[in-house]
């Protein structure tokens, strides 16, 4: 197997009689990303510490460009870049794509999909205006509808917070049960209807 190369990174590799570097066989399993191109040789870089980070994010042991910015972190550490400069994603900016995915899972596994919320928010509204313009006429179903979705726009709102809450907190425990509120009684079953 053959290392093809980019200044010091491994972008790839070959087999058969396309030009590149050797990777010995000891270095097979640690992954592409993992290795570098120093001084002739393909090495395992897992241990470095010190980089020279590119302006796509990739990291470099050797500086062959003096505008590459030094970070010290390990090979693995995700990398964000604010203005000019380069640092390492706190654990919110990393836990927060999940933690976002986990609370729209929760307000859908409730409230079904788009169209349904939209519908239900449609029936809310006539129900709202007909109350209105027929002085309060409603049927106890359809009052009690109201409030079970007063309660769940609310339950959404909580969840946002609940979800925010959690990024800040950089809280790992966001696909515990215990870490999100519950949804209100009747919820589910009023979204079913639409």
């Amino acid at each position: 197997m053959k290392a093809i190369t980019e200044n010091d990174l491994v972008i790839g590799s070959s087999d058969g009689d396309l030009p590149g570097i050797e990777i010995s066989n000891s270095l097979l399993d640690i992954g592409i990303g993992n290795l570098r191109f120093i001084g002739g040789d393909i090495v395992d870089a897992r241990a470095n510490t010190v980089w020279f980070i590119d302006r796509f994010g990739r990291k470099h042991i050797k500086q062959s460009d003096k505008s590459w910015q030094r970070v010290k972190c390990s090979i693995v550490a995700d990398l964000v870049k604010v203005g000019d400069v380069w640092r390492i994603k706190t654990a919110s900016e990393i836990n927060a794509p999940a933690i976002k995915a986990e609370c729209r899972r929760r307000i859908v596994a409730v409230l079904k999909d788009t169209p349904t919320q939209i519908n239900l928010s449609g029936y809310v509204s006539e129900l709202l205006a007909a109350r209105v313009l027929d002085k309060g006429k409603l049927t106890a179903n359809e009052s009690a509808d109201i409030e079970v979705a007063r309660q769940t726009r609310a339950w959404v709102s909580e969840m946002q917070a609940t979800s925010r809450r959690l990024i800040a907190a950089a809280d790992e425990s966001y696909a515990d049960d215990a870490a999100w509120p519950a949804a209100p009684e009747g919820a589910a079953e009023l979204a079913a209807r639409f």
